[in-house]
């Protein structure tokens, strides 16, 4: 995923290296922001992976694909 800054006319950087095909762009909320509850999980989900108790990456796709597949 890519945030970009688009002044209307002028392609960005960030577009150019993408194949070619069809794309969804949707603008950013500016407004929005996370829950005090969302806000306290990243946290805590930092801390655990700043302490090493972090999950390998593909342990975690693992177990989301063992997830969607039930």
């Amino acid at each position: 995923m890519a945030i970009i800054n688009w002044n209307g006319s002028d392609l960005p950087d960030a577009l150019r290296p993408l194949p070619a095909g069809r794309y969804t762009v949707e603008a950013l909320d500016e407004s929005a922001s996370l829950t005090p509850e969302e806000e306290d999980g990243l946290i805590q989900a930092l801390d655990a992976l700043r302490a090493g108790r972090g999950i390998d990456h593909d342990d975690v796709r693992a177990r989301v694909l063992k997830r969607i597949a039930t």
